[in-house]
């Protein structure tokens, strides 16, 4: 290792006692290191200094930090890579001696990029909470099952409590990190040391808040520490050790929620979790996200002028709840909207059940397989029972733990299953490694299944990434395409990122690569993000494929089902399931200022063999 040559900028900087000290951990991504250190430069008012660790870069960053002409930056580089738990646990050691137990540090990510002023509200927050012990920008509630948590985003606009704020941005009261020492090293190189250190800093008796600044952008490039056999195997292990390491420690209650001090900030909505949970016959209580997520539900449907498809969607148990006591113990016009409000969802919900009491004969092959995932296309209640069957990793209990590609991919396995595909045994292929939860439920319910990805890739990775445990069918893995004269026909072929394989001018020909491999009437599905407005983009598959069959009839395949083509301002990625009894709440399509994107899901079998 070597220390850093330092001097001095033209501007000199304050003599005073920094009011916070920086720790920054780096490996690669020089670009990103050089932004991050030239904005904290630029838009820190508050006197500061800050000591750069380098986790043994390959490029030019021990370089650049040797160069570095601030006085107020000190670098270490070192020649083997700690990880993030060892890499932290460095910095703490070399700055918490010189600090009052009152004196704040912030762990910071080296692509995150701070604006004028961002410093500021996490002072504010811990000159008025002498309780306060880690903050962040970016917030989680947690529940934790047997083996794995649940994180759900807090509503980061505002300030409040949390269970766990995110390690990219990471403001640490120094008495508390003497208190809760160093991160867990057993973690390894990756994944999850900030929950356990707010954990460990809620057990210790210390609040964790998340602190409302827009002047902080996280531009997510990954720091390189988590290779890519860690990212998921990592985790999982990270996680079952985690879940049982926190009971041991009594750090978690009987419902599987962090046990905060009783003498730090108060939950304001902790009457609300226990009420409304008891209300909806929850059997634990409701997490504060999704009590923010009723009222904000329950507001807009208050609005006459929402459409029936988000109607439907925004009315979960607990947002009803909440109209029925603001319908019944409200004041004149707020009371009567309720009451409307809560009698048209009432409507629409009913013909939501009848809709999914029809017969199979009626309903396969229409809402159930749309190809754009608007809100027709989740209302089977048999899509629940398909996702949990499938998947058994903890996500179908609660729609808030789920991300967008667990409604494209839980779609592809719910039409493989009504459709009759897994009737008998079969032979399926599977392009797409990072796809390793659709990889782990396929294989118990086929006999033979191949993996292949862009990339060469090994069994030990895709087991190793499975997610949970792989079934019984035979495991082969490939790089595609497959190679010519390649005699192999597969009765079940997934894609479920399309998009990640070809942009929208070589779709067509990737479709005719995938029927080509097709067995005799056999299934295939694919699952892509959609561009619906804005710039050519060449990473989103254009609408256009997934509603032309007659470009599907030239690649060999015909639809199963309908395409519904209608876009909304607000085009959901996912829509409530008819089973009232599960709180979900829908998330939207991404919107960006230049286009909106959102998922599709298409789902065809091969053309002419029946």
């Amino acid at each position: 290792m070597h220390e850093g040559q330092n001097g001095r900028l033209n501007e000199q900087p304050s003599a005073r006692r920094p009011a916070f000290r920086v720790g920054i951990l780096t490996h690669n991504g020089l670009h990103h290191t050089e932004r991050c250190l030239r904005s904290l430069q630029q838009h820190t008012t508050a006197p500061w200094v800050a000591r750069v660790l380098d986790n043994a870069s390959s490029d030019r960053t021990p370089a650049f930090l040797a160069s570095l002409d601030d006085v107020r930056v000190t670098v270490e580089c070192l020649q083997e890579n700690l990880g993030v738990s060892g890499g932290r646990n460095r910095l703490l050691e070399q700055m918490l001696p010189d600090m009052h137990d009152d004196e704040l540090l912030v762990l910071l990510d080296n692509d995150i990029e701070v604006g004028a002023g961002w410093e500021q509200p996490f002072l504010d927050a811990y000159g008025s909470a002498p309780t306060l012990g880690v903050a962040g920008r970016w917030a989680f509630s947690m529940q934790v099952h047997d083996g794995w948590r649940d994180i759900l985003a807090e509503h980061n606009s505002d300030s409040g409590p949390a269970d766990t704020v995110q390690g990219c941005c990471f403001w640490i009261r120094a008495g508390a990190a003497r208190a809760v020492g160093g991160f867990d090293m057993s973690l390894g190189r990756f994944w999850h040391e900030d929950d356990d250190y707010c954990i460990r800093a809620l057990h210790a008796g210390w609040d964790v808040r998340r602190v409302r600044c827009a002047a902080i952008t996280h531009h997510e490039h990954g720091s390189g520490v988590a290779l890519r056999p860690d990212r998921v195997a990592g985790s999982i292990a990270n996680q079952q050790y985690l879940t049982a390491k926190w009971k041991r420690m009594g750090a978690i209650d009987d419902y599987g929620r962090p046990r905060r001090p009783e003498s730090g900030a108060a939950d304001p909505s902790l009457a609300l979790q226990g009420m409304l949970a008891a209300r909806t016959g929850r059997s634990r209580p409701l997490l504060r996200t999704e009590v923010s997520a009723a009222i904000e539900d329950a507001t807009r449907l208050l609005h006459p002028d929402v459409a029936d498809c988000r109607a439907t969607v925004l009315a979960t148990p607990a947002a009803r709840v909440l109209l029925a006591d603001t319908a019944t113990g409200g004041d004149g016009e707020v009371a009567e909207r309720a009451g409307a409000a809560l009698a048209r969802v009432s409507t629409l919900l009913r013909q939501r059940r009848e809709e999914s009491a029809a017969p199979d004969a009626t309903r396969a092959g229409t809402a159930a397989f749309s190809a754009m995932c608007n809100p027709h296309a989740w209302d089977d209640a048999r899509w629940l029972e398909s996702f949990t069957t499938s998947f058994h990793d903890g996500r179908g209990i609660d729609f808030y733990a789920r991300t967008k590609t667990d409604w494209r991919d839980g779609q592809l396995m719910h039409a493989l299953r009504v459709t009759g595909a897994f009737a008998r045994p079969r032979r399926a292929l599977i392009v797409g490694h990072p796809s390793e939860r659709t990889i782990a439920a396929l294989s118990h319910v086929v006999s033979d299944l191949t993996v292949c990805d862009g990339e060469p890739v090994s069994l030990d990775a895709v087991t190793g990434m499975a997610q949970r445990p792989l079934g019984n069918a035979a495991l082969s893995v490939g790089a595609w395409p497959l190679p010519q004269g390649d005699p192999r026909r597969f009765d079940i072929v997934l894609c479920p990122n399309l998009s990640r394989y070809a942009p929208p001018a070589r779709t067509p020909s990737l479709l005719r690569e995938l029927a080509q491999v097709l067995a005799p009437n056999g299934w295939f599905g694919a699952g892509a993000s959609v561009r619906l407005t804005g710039p050519t983009n060449g990473r989103w598959t254009e609408r256009a494929l997934f509603a032309d069959d007659a470009a599907l009839a030239t690649a060999g395949l015909r639809r199963v089902g309908k395409f519904d083509d209608s876009v909304a301002d607000e085009l959901l990625l996912a829509a409530v399931p008819v089973d009232e009894g599960h709180h979900w709440r829908p998330r939207l399509a991404r919107y960006v200022a230049s286009h909106r994107v959102t998922l599709a899901t298409l789902f065809c079998r091969r053309l002419g063999l029946s």
